[in-house]
C-alpha cells in the first residue's frame, strides 16, 4: 500500500496557490527556493540552506555549484541521504531537476512531483512539464510509496 500523499499534495497546491499571478523574487521565490520551501514544509530539511542568501541571478551563480541547479539539487540530495530514483517512479512530492541548455548559466530548474506532472516556479506564476520532461529525481522521505 502507498503513502499518503495528502499533505504533501496540499503543501504543494498551497505553494502553487500563493506564486499565482507573482513575480519571482530571486533570493525569495525563484524555482530552486519555491521548489526547496515545500522540500522544507514536507521533511523538515532545508535542501537549499547552503544557496540562501543571494538577491541576483550573479549571485545565484555564486552559490550554486559550477554544473548549475541539477548538480546543486544533486549535492543538495546526496547530503540529506535522498537516494536518486528513476523520474518515472517519482510520486507526488518528490524533487526533480530539469535540465536544460537553454536555461543557460542554470542549466536548469528545480521542480516538485504533483500527481502525474512535474511542477516548477516561473515568472507570474508555476509551471507544468509532463513526467518525461524531468532528468533527475530524488525520493523524499515523505514520498516512500
Amino acid at each position: 500500500m502507498g503513502a499518503d500523499v495528502t499533505p504533501a499534495r496540499e503543501c504543494i497546491e498551497a505553494a502553487i496557490a500563493a506564486a499565482a499571478g507573482r513575480p519571482m523574487a530571486w533570493g525569495r521565490d525563484d524555482c530552486c527556493l519555491w521548489a526547496a520551501g515545500i522540500v522544507r514544509a514536507l521533511t523538515g530539511s532545508d535542501p537549499a540552506a547552503a544557496w540562501r542568501g543571494y538577491r541576483t541571478p550573479g549571485g545565484a551563480l555564486r552559490r550554486l555549484s559550477r554544473g548549475g541547479v541539477p548538480a546543486a539539487l544533486a549535492e543538495a540530495a546526496r547530503a540529506q541521504g535522498w537516494p536518486e530514483i528513476d523520474c518515472v517512479d517519482a510520486a507526488t512530492g518528490d524533487l526533480g531537476a530539469v535540465v536544460s541548455p537553454s536555461r543557460r548559466p542554470f542549466q536548469g530548474a528545480a521542480v516538485i512531483r504533483l500527481d502525474g506532472w512535474w511542477v516548477g516556479r516561473e515568472d507570474g506564476g508555476v509551471g507544468f512539464l509532463p513526467a518525461n520532461a524531468v532528468t533527475h529525481a530524488w525520493r523524499l522521505p515523505v514520498c516512500r510509496p
